[in-house]
């Protein structure tokens, strides 16, 4: 991993807690597709054992510099792919993700997330709760739908190991009933599907998620109307695409990244299409409608940049083809 500069202290002094305080409440509605969504994941801060055991690298300032240039690209909601904290059950650590998050919620920007490995770290139960009383769509279960008119959005728990049999094979069985049913609406004209876990990745410390493959991709695959599946966990910015399918890891928000990636995904599967150097940029991805699809900017920064720029640009392409003159025009966010 990235060694912590010399001068940086492995947890910086963070401003007084407040034990007791309420959790933050983050809205839960897609605002209007006016606004593009914003996409970040990994933004839980690195652990003590991290950084003094381990050297991985702190970004205090870089996450701080992230979130308030996505303020400025007035989203219609942020989307947190996993790993919001460190530690689900810990309070001081969900207290240091509501103040990164804090000018987010001044703006009044609804946030969706998924549930990452780190969110289940602990006792379950509290740090269950303390996910579900930030976020209401993940308090009676970790996965759920929400819609931005013709976009359907997937949220999925990739957790197999924490979730158990049974509900893994809940979970699979509202997807296929899910992603059924969006294809039947015919207001519906694409889905994105957030799942935390990626299928292929080149980290050199996780590997791609066989459940992720098997359960996941598998239901995409067969879906015509899914155009991505984004995950995070992997500490890094990863593209591919498979039949069409295009998987991407955005997973940047600040958790500590390699120094080096491998040559090919583990397990071996499709090419990654990114072709920045490690570590890739912290960063977050904003992605707005246009008559050929969905543009996705990725904006980023590397460790002691003074501002955050764009680093990439793809497009996800609508699966009904392009949209038609009788079609609302392109929405802005996605101009380059």
């Amino acid at each position: 991993m990235v060694s912590a500069c010399a001068g940086d202290p492995c947890r910086p002094t963070p401003p007084p807690e407040q034990p007791g305080g309420a959790p933050a409440h983050y809205a839960q509605t897609p605002g209007p597709p006016s606004g593009p969504l914003v996409i970040m994941g990994d933004t839980q801060r690195t652990s003590v054992i991290e950084c003094a055991v381990l050297g991985r690298e702190v970004n205090e300032r870089e996450p701080q510099m992230l979130v308030r240039s996505l303020v400025h690209a007035a989203p219609s909601a942020l989307i947190v792919v996993g790993d919001l904290v460190f530690r689900g059950a810990s309070e001081p650590d969900w207290q240091h993700f509501d103040r990164l998050m804090k000018p987010v919620r001044d703006a009044g920007i609804p946030v969706l997330a998924a549930a990452g490995n780190h969110e289940w770290r602990g006792r379950d139960r509290p740090a269950l709760d303390a996910l579900g009383q930030r976020f209401p769509s993940l308090r009676e279960r970790t996965w759920y739908l929400a819609r931005q008119t013709d976009l359907g959005l997937v949220f999925l728990d990739s957790n197999a190991d924490a979730l158990g049999p049974a509900a893994w094979a809940e979970q699979r069985e509202w997807l296929t009933r899910t992603l059924a049913a969006l294809e039947a609406d015919a207001s519906v004209r694409g889905v994105l599907v957030f799942a935390h876990h990626p299928p292929y990745t080149r980290s050199v410390v996780v590997s791609g998620d066989a459940a992720v493959r098997e359960t996941v991709v598998a239901a995409a695959a067969s879906s015509p109307k899914v155009m991505a599946i984004f995950s995070g966990h992997a500490h890094g910015y990863e593209r591919y695409v498979v039949d069409g399918l295009h998987l991407v890891v955005s997973a940047g928000g600040g958790g500590p990244r390699p120094s080096r990636l491998r040559g090919t995904p583990r397990p071996p599967g499709p090419q990654d299409l990114v072709s920045l150097p490690a570590p890739r940029p912290l960063h977050y991805m904003i992605v707005a409608r246009a008559r050929e699809g969905l543009r996705v900017r990725v904006m980023g920064l590397q460790r002691g940049d003074a501002a955050v720029a764009e680093v990439d640009f793809f497009t996800i392409p609508w699966a009904s083809g392009p949209l038609g003159p009788e079609d609302p025009a392109e929405k802005p966010g996605g101009d380059r």
